[in-house]
């Protein structure tokens, strides 16, 4: 029997973080984590559905995000294997750890509020 594939979307803006050059698909931070500014990647990723999920006015905020933190990947199990809640959690850790280290060679200034993750079931999408 094939393993049941999730596959998941994760996207956060970032505030105060100005990046002059354009990074199309982004620059890897760690893993499968990118940064980018490429406003097109946010208007790809907002289809209706995660629109209607996290509201009209975090939309626009991540329409408007100068740079954002994206994250895609598949987990085998399905979606019963660990909550969303618990991934999105991890996601975020990941994110405060690269504005911690950001603090090296800017200040303390860059940071985030809401991250969003957006899962699907096995054999959709």
């Amino acid at each position: 029997m094939k393993p049941l594939i999730t596959k998941y979307r994760y996207l956060v803006a970032l505030s105060f973080l100005d990046v002059q050059e354009p990074l199309s698909k982004g620059d890897q931070i760690v893993d499968d984590f990118r940064i980018t500014n490429n406003k097109e990647l946010a208007r790809q990723w907002l289809k209706r559905d995660l629109v209607d999920a996290v509201g009209g006015l975090e939309s626009l905020a991540l329409l408007d995000a100068d740079v954002l933190v994206y994250h895609e990947g598949v987990r085998e199990g399905g979606a019963s294997t660990a909550p969303a809640s618990g991934e999105l959690r991890m996601l975020l850790e990941v994110t405060a750890v690269f504005t911690t280290a950001l603090w090296m060679v800017k200040d303390n200034a860059v940071n985030f509020e809401l991250g969003f993750l957006e899962v699907w079931p096995p054999d959709d999408r």
